[in-house]
């Protein structure tokens, strides 16, 4: 590590201080950036919000895809049963090895 690098870590200091500010209402806290035209950061509540709707939709996903899994289990399940069903009436032995 080079010698300047406590001058560069307290410049990076000082700018992320200059460039945030923070307010804090009735438990809700709000990051605005310090730098002019800046967007204001979201609040708290909205990111928890936010994770839980992005949490919510992934699991409804899974939800489906492990109903898709399973409908797909099944069918195979079935098909392969009909088939050893009709190996056993025509007494194919190249079926029953599987």
């Amino acid at each position: 590590m080079s010698h300047n690098a406590p001058i560069l870590n307290h410049r990076m200091e000082e700018h992320f201080r200059e460039s945030l500010e923070c307010k804090i209402n009735d438990g809700d806290i709000k990051l605005t950036s310090g730098t002019k035209g800046g967007a204001a950061m979201p609040s708290t509540k909205r990111l928890a919000d936010l994770g839980y709707k992005a949490f919510s939709g992934s699991m409804m996903l899974l939800t489906l895809y492990g109903g898709y899994l399973c409908s797909v289990r099944a069918y195979r399940y079935f098909q392969r049963r009909e088939t050893l069903k009709e190996a056993a009436e025509t007494q194919t032995s190249e079926i029953l090895k599987d």
